[in-house]
């Protein structure tokens, strides 16, 4: 992990058999605070549904630049925007797969990573381990990553965002959902929430059967200025807000 990308249709896009959509809209890409909100649906062709309110949340103290993710490389054909890279400080915009959970506690759901003190992440783009969880229990490849067990806890729960999937050097690496240090926080590229908020939020979503169903039931994370999402909307198959 980061896994594979989704399989594309160019019929129904990245939300083939996708029925479970998180979605985090910023008021423009300069801001630094996103309201999200869970969505459902029965099946494919049918119309998205909220589940339960909107919550606030805290993104990159850069703002919003587009990723690497389901939607492709990059803005989308006729849009504009900055690009993501590595220690920007920008979140990814974009549409992407919400591949694992993770946290503090041994045990957890399938597709749960279990942090010890020997997790890292390795955001060294010169690492045969970009962008990839890893157990340094040995001799490392990487000179930066970042240690996943944390004292401030912001790690104590959370999941990965599937971001530059192909873990190509310099296009920005360990891109999660965790917990914020208050509302008035920033990141340095994930998005992060109170920690009710966020284990409501992972309560609501069902890795373990989208792992039995294939790819693409993955729930799907879209980050995105208020315009961009609007100009969107419908290509991307995305509930009106």
């Amino acid at each position: 992990m980061p896994s594979a990308p989704l399989p594309y249709s160019a019929n129904h896009g990245f939300m083939i058999d996708a029925t479970q959509l998180v979605t985090a809209i910023a008021d423009d890409w300069t801001s630094t605070k996103v309201t999200l909100a869970l969505w459902t649906r029965d099946n494919v062709d049918a119309a998205w549904k909220r589940a339960g309110d909107p919550w606030d949340g805290v993104i990159g103290k850069a703002g919003l630049a587009w990723g690497d993710g389901l939607h492709g490389t990059g803005a989308p054909k006729g849009h504009a925007g900055p690009v993501k890279r590595e220690g920007d400080g920008a979140s990814p915009a974009g549409a992407f797969r919400i591949a694992h959970t993770f946290g503090y506690e041994p045990y957890g759901p399938l597709d749960y990573i279990h942090l010890t003190d020997a997790t890292e992440c390795v955001d060294d783009p010169k690492s045969a381990a970009y962008n990839t969880i890893v157990e340094h229990t040995g001799s490392a490849d990487w000179t930066s990553s970042e240690h996943m067990h944390r004292d401030d806890g912001l790690y104590s729960i959370g999941a990965v965002v599937d971001h530059n999937p192909t873990h190509t050097p310099g296009a920005g690496s360990c891109i999660f959902l965790h917990v914020w240090s208050g509302p008035g926080s920033t990141t340095v590229g994930c998005t992060a929430m109170d920690k009710d908020k966020l284990e409501s939020l992972l309560g609501g979503i069902h890795l373990a059967e989208a792992s039995n169903r294939g790819l693409g039931a993955h729930p799907v994370y879209v980050l995105l200025p208020r315009a961009e999402y609007r100009a969107l909307q419908h290509e991307w198959e995305l509930p009106a807000q």
